[in-house]
């Protein structure tokens, strides 16, 4: 969700943390994906100006959708 709505210091703060307890817990799997949602914060900082129009679309995106299911 935070990563969702462009919050991505405090998103990369969260899968970090996830990522030390599944791997301190030895769930490798489910690791995985969480490196999978890092690296997508990796690429949205290499690419902020871009990912900055990407992401108003996609929270213009969600709200029309949040606006037709309710």
């Amino acid at each position: 969700m935070l990563f969702r709505q462009y919050e991505i210091e405090a998103a990369d703060a969260v899968w970090s943390d996830a990522l030390a307890v599944l791997e301190s817990v030895g769930d490798m799997v489910t690791a995985a994906d969480v490196r999978r949602n890092l690296e997508l914060i990796a690429e949205v900082r290499e690419a902020s100006d871009e990912s900055d129009a990407e992401a108003a679309s996609v929270e213009e995106i969600d709200q029309e959708e949040n606006d037709a299911n309710t």
